[in-house]
């Protein structure tokens, strides 16, 4: 049995930290320590490792040589493959600053809005199409009445 009042209580917990880490990655408060680290601005504040603290071997997925890490959650590059070609340590990525992530942000916006009117406009045009299909059907169904234009 699950306890709803612990759960909704982790579920806001979880949204929260969410929003502190967005706006920690937002405004780069970390910048200096983040570049140090080699590490994109996802996940240097979003994502969050969990590790064993037992030096773990890992290979380098560019150079592929094997290097030894302080702790279980190791990174994708070595840090000078990382620092060479400016990518993040961790998950490969360029490395890149939030603003340059604002423009998408602000373009989906866009487009979701302009996906919402369309959708409505689509809804409006369905509506009056079933209109117009239910009373051509009832004038379809009217008995044909002798014209009084036409003798017989």
């Amino acid at each position: 049995m699950i306890d709803i009042e612990t759960e909704t209580r982790f579920a806001k917990q979880k949204l929260e930290d969410y929003i502190v880490n967005l706006d920690n990655a937002k405004h780069d408060r970390l910048r200096e320590y983040r570049l140090q680290s080699q590490e994109c601005p996802v996940c240097y504040y979003m994502i969050h490792h969990i590790a064993g603290s037992a030096f773990t071997g890992y290979t380098c997925a560019m150079c592929k040589e094997y290097f030894s890490w302080p702790n279980t959650a190791t990174p994708s590059l070595c840090h000078g493959c990382a620092k060479k070609d400016n990518l993040c340590i961790e998950c490969g990525s360029e490395m890149f600053e939030y603003k340059d992530v604002v423009v998408t942000i602000e373009t989906r916006e866009k487009n979701h809005q302009d996906y919402l009117k369309k959708e409505e406009q689509r809804k409006r045009r369905n509506t009056r199409r079933r209109e117009l299909y239910r009373k051509r059907k009832e004038w379809l169904r009217t008995p044909v009445r002798e014209s009084h234009c036409c003798p017989s």
